[in-house]
């Protein structure tokens, strides 16, 4: 069985956990937890305007950028991405002659309603007669050699996509995706001053999900990545499984006390609008010098 290589993107995020103003994030995704008996409408679980999220944890975050074969539906909707991330952390110990490596897995479509999983993004589940859990945590992560173990109610999406519960940008956001399109390490156990590189590879656990698995001939493999915008070797037999593959290197960290986010600079510019089609047209007409331009209409 040949594999297909696609690369993505790997982008990381440095923090030392301390609050400041230039490091607060807005909140878009609900949090289904508060749906439970009173919000079957989303009146409570809906974030308020200009609500903001906690401060990233102190570590190294990362966010996996899903590539746009895989972001893009089609005549079955949206298309299953890989569920499985494994997560290897690279430094060089002492005078560089040794590399310390440690392992990690994420499993993005990992569901549970466990509290020890309370990190995690929560997705609806109203299939559900409890109403007490008509919603599941979704995503973990744990070190490849210390498998959590698995709780009566612990579960497995049967159909993971770029896309969330009502959410097309899902996976482009990362406090929206963390703990499914994304990596948190602590890195407790890094030496300061280090620097510390990741390399990700994600996977389907089950082949089925994999639409190169459906390839049997050639013409079936050009017409796939045709159909995925992807080019590949034209030589050689066709590939029948696919894997994603990203790096990211160099990451200096020197540990939780140091300061990674500089602080804003410069004026803020705010547009306003009904709705944010609106707000994005008025940015658009200010930036191009339209204002007043009797052959543009305002939007009110």
């Amino acid at each position: 069985m040949k594999q297909l290589v696609i690369p993505f993107c790997v982008e990381a995020f440095l923090s030392n956990g301390k609050t400041s103003d230039n490091k607060r994030v807005p909140v878009i995704s609900p949090d289904y937890r508060k749906v439970s008996y009173t919000s079957f409408l989303g009146s409570k679980n809906t974030p308020e305007a200009f609500q903001t999220a906690p401060v990233l944890k102190a570590g190294a975050h990362l966010h996996f950028i899903l590539p746009d074969a895989l972001t893009h539906a089609g005549e079955e909707g949206y298309p299953a991405v890989p569920n499985r991330y494994i997560v290897t952390r690279l430094y060089a110990a002492g005078s560089g002659d040794r590399i310390i490596t440690k392992c990690f897995m994420v499993e993005s479509d990992f569901m549970s309603v466990d509290a020890s999983y309370a990190d995690s993004i929560t997705i609806p589940r109203f299939q559900e007669k409890d109403l007490r859990k008509n919603w599941r945590y979704l995503g973990r992560s744990y070190c490849i050699d210390d498998r959590p173990g698995k709780n009566g109610d612990d579960e497995y999406l049967e159909k993971l996509t770029a896309v969330g519960a009502g959410d097309p940008m899902f996976a482009a956001y990362y406090p929206s995706c963390s703990s499914v399109f994304g990596f948190y390490d602590d890195l407790r156990d890094v030496p300061l001053n280090t620097s510390v590189s990741y390399f990700v590879v994600g996977y389907y656990s089950n082949a089925s999900d994999d639409r190169f698995n459906r390839v049997e001939t050639s013409e079936d493999y050009q017409k796939l990545l045709a159909e995925m915008n992807l080019s590949a070797p034209q030589a050689g037999e066709p590939c029948n499984s696919c894997v994603l593959f990203g790096e990211i290197s160099h990451i200096l960290w020197k540990g939780p006390q140091e300061e990674y986010v500089a602080p804003s600079a410069g004026e803020i510019r705010v547009a306003a609008g009904h709705t944010s089609a609106e707000a994005l047209s008025a940015v658009i007409v200010r930036s191009m010098g339209l204002t007043g331009d009797p052959g543009f209409s305002q939007l009110t």
